[in-house]
């Protein structure tokens, strides 16, 4: 019923805004404006793929006599970045904008009036060029397009000095969980505490602070004053959600829009757990460099599967850790271990200030099983830590 109201409504607003959408093709000749979607609903959509967009814009890959108007969505995930983004596109009403641009992408004939900023949809039976990868390479040759000003930085940094940490001198890292949405457990969701024992180890020997992000859910064990638990801490807002990813030496995380959030200031990610490996070139690896997978096990035999046997089951495909156990299967989390061992080989790739880790048998024996099912050719940049390949060689087959 909720869904046939707001369907109505949909139509109602779209058959109002039809004389707006009547001026927009009048006036196209003179002055090109195009309706963008400000997806504002979600943080993973709501970061990178602006900043590549507006990337794009300073290295000329789009037409600069085109005059963007953006729109948000009813929910605002971040409105500390919106105030950022606000700084450097126009919103208008989201009443007026939102039923143009659907009717928009609804027909092909209006494509004329269609945005170049890439939306998560596709339409016209188009394949999708995922919005959060960087197509042109624009970021490596473009400065980071959010700021902060004095009082902002001062701010943020005296927070910092409270727990005696110093920008770029300390890690981020996170876990998504099903507490956030509140849902059944997906695939893409693991455990925090596997994480701890390398980044402990990584803080001792390195002198570093490590900053756990997130919403708030479960708390972190107690441990030394190197870990800072700041999701649930009383310092958490959304100015320091958007800082702090952007100031770390890296971060480390699972799937989840936060990995997003450091390729903003041109920061870096580890990703961990990783379980949809189907989507691996939905990223920006320029700034997503290192990964591990999750690995898959057999519920009958408790026996782990090879990755032929994983992409020929269509495994990584499952949303839900549920309907893939219903199917016989059940998804394993990286271990403590192999998890140490990735954020090491991390920091290494940052210290020597590399794009990329070397390639090696193994490495080129993953990826060839990946492109023999899913049509992936091996990224420019993005590698699977050589350090679990070589644990785990037995199932590189």
């Amino acid at each position: 019923m909720l869904k046939r109201k707001k369907k109505i409504v949909k139509i109602i607003l779209c058959a109002l805004n039809l004389p707006a959408l009547i001026l927009l093709i009048l006036i196209y000749p003179v002055l090109r404006i195009k309706i963008t979607e400000l997806e504002t609903r979600a943080l993973g959509h709501f970061s990178t793929p602006v900043e590549i967009f507006l990337s794009e814009l300073k290295r000329n890959i789009h037409s600069k006599k085109i005059f963007y108007i953006w729109f948000t969505n009813n929910h605002i995930a971040n409105n500390f970045l919106l105030k950022k983004w606000k700084e450097k596109i126009i919103v208008g009403p989201r009443i007026i904008l939102e039923p143009l641009f659907y009717i928009i992408h609804k027909y092909s004939f209006l494509k004329f009036l269609r945005t170049p900023f890439r939306h998560w949809e596709p339409y016209d039976n188009l394949p999708i060029k995922w919005q959060g990868v960087d197509h042109y390479n624009v970021l490596p040759k473009t400065k980071p397009n959010i700021n902060f000003n004095f009082n902002e930085q001062k701010y943020c940094n005296n927070i910092l000095k409270k727990k005696d940490i110093k920008i770029n001198n300390y890690v981020c890292f996170f876990s998504r969980s099903k507490h956030y949405y509140k849902d059944d457990v997906q695939l893409r969701d693991s455990d925090i505490e596997d994480q701890i024992q390398g980044i402990q180890k990584l803080c001792k020997e390195n002198h570093l602070k490590a900053i756990r992000m997130g919403s708030v859910g479960l708390k972190l064990k107690k441990y030394n004053n190197a870990i800072f638990d700041y999701a649930n801490s009383k310092y958490k807002q959304e100015m320091l959600d958007i800082f702090l990813p952007m100031n770390c030496k890296f971060m480390i995380g699972t799937s989840s829009g936060m990995n997003a959030l450091p390729a903003l200031n041109r920061k870096k990610t580890l990703a961990v757990s990783k379980s949809d490996l189907h989507s691996m070139g939905w990223g920006t690896e320029s700034y997503m460099p290192l990964m591990i997978p999750k690995k898959f096990k057999k519920l009958s035999n408790n026996k782990l599967l090879s990755f032929s046997e994983v992409f020929e089951l269509k495994l990584t495909e499952f949303l839900y850790e549920k309907d893939l156990n219903k199917f016989g299967y059940q998804s394993v989390s990286n271990s403590s271990v192999e998890i140490t061992d990735a954020i090491f080989e991390m920091d290494k790739l940052i210290n020597q200030n590399k794009v990329k880790i070397e390639d090696t048998k193994l490495q080129r024996q993953f990826w060839e099983i990946l492109y023999k099912f899913y049509g992936l050719k091996k990224p420019k940049v993005l590698r699977i830590c050589n350090s679990f390949l070589k644990r785990n060689e037995k199932l590189i087959k």
